[in-house]
């Protein structure tokens, strides 16, 4: 019997209450930046996550800590807690396969009206990745093992629980963009700091052959690369050094090289900082340009080119114009609000077309 909506809230809000008072009784654990802490990628279709080390203080299993480095519109506020599983018996601080073990918390206390989430729990174990977050009448539910992936999202307000699985995070993403783009992407960004399910500039480049870098960038990789086959290792060190604070305009750059001529150093080098800009796999990237919701996330980016191309492509795509301001004096709040809404749109229509229409059964009138 599902519960009444508003005794779930009821109950929700105490629980809100006993976690806050309870948190301030928690010690310090410092100060960390939320790469340092917690790095979430798509892999294969898959969540990926790399931890980093926490110490507890002594005689605790859990502390509160501070993290930099987010940029969701309630980070400045957001209080966090870690836990050590080891200390709490319930699986080790590190795995037999030696993969790290994070049992991540964010509070955000004042999200407290129907509707708000206001807790986030985050935990690794081996290949399990487990996302939860709760709220005031709403609740959505990720998990991932190596045989299945589900997520489950109680939307509140009555309305019906979402019950999505797959074999993979991309499968579900495919099959249910909208709702895994509603749902699961915000809670990704305020645990993680990033939204993994967005590609990342190389992947875009990859897509939109037809942008060229800047000659000047071009000039300076080229450059680098010469010194990345350098019989010094300080010298490797340093160009690939170089080469990383380019940035996204570097990473085009690379993508334009000839690699027909590069030693397997350059290959390696070039190779580790690419990927650090790779967020999918795309086994066949030209396609994407018939996929309406990657285009819809590169009008997002924030390289210029590229939400430029990206909206030609959905033009061509769709047959008519996109009513979306991609340009630098765009606001970027009205964009992503107006993207949003094309997506919802766009998803709504493709439901329409798998819905058969069926017509009233007739009884033959003659026969047998």
């Amino acid at each position: 019997v599902p519960m009444d909506p508003r005794k779930m809230e009821e109950t929700a809000q105490r629980i809100l209450a006993m976690q806050r008072d309870h948190y301030g009784n928690l010690l310090d654990a410092g100060t960390f930046r939320i790469g340092d802490l917690l790095r979430c990628r798509i892999e294969d279709g898959r969540m990926a996550a790399e931890v980093g080390k926490v110490e507890i203080p002594a005689g605790q299993n859990t502390a509160r800590i501070k993290v930099q480095g987010l940029g969701d519109p309630l980070a400045a506020t957001a209080q966090w807690k870690v836990l050590d599983p080891s200390a709490m018996n319930m699986v080790p601080a590190k795995s037999i396969d030696g993969k790290k073990n994070l049992m991540l918390t964010r509070f955000d206390f004042d999200q407290d009206k129907p509707g708000q989430t206001w807790k986030i729990d985050f935990s690794t174990f081996r290949d399990n990745i487990s996302i939860v977050a709760d709220g005031i009448g709403v609740r959505v539910y990720f998990t991932q093992t190596p045989a299945s992936t589900i997520l489950n999202i109680n939307p509140g307000g009555g309305k019906p629980l979402i019950a999505l699985s797959g074999a993979s995070l991309a499968e579900i993403l495919q099959q249910h963009p909208v709702e895994v783009r509603q749902y699961l992407s915000p809670v990704l960004l305020r645990i993680a700091g990033s939204d993994p399910l967005v590609p990342g500039p190389v992947d875009y480049y990859g897509v939109f052959t037809d942008l060229a870098p800047d000659p000047a960038v071009a000039k300076a990789v080229a450059d680098l690369l010469g010194q990345m086959d350098s019989d010094s290792f300080d010298k490797r060190e340093t160009a690939s050094a170089e080469l990383a604070k380019l940035g996204t305009p570097g990473m085009l750059a690379v993508l334009r090289l000839d690699r027909s001529k590069f030693s397997q150093e350059q290959k390696t080098r070039c190779d580790r900082f690419l990927g650090t800009g790779r967020a999918r796999n795309f086994d066949a990237p030209a396609a994407a340009l018939h996929d309406a919701y990657f285009l819809l996330d590169a009008m997002n980016d924030s390289d210029i080119q590229v939400r430029q191309a990206a909206k030609k492509a959905l033009e061509t795509l769709q047959g008519h114009a996109v009513d979306v301001d991609v340009s630098p004096q765009a606001d970027a709040a009205l964009r992503l609000a107006a993207l949003d809404k094309l997506r919802a749109d766009y998803a709504a229509m493709e439901a329409a077309k798998k819905t058969p229409t069926t017509q009233p059964a007739t009884r033959p009138t003659g026969g047998m």
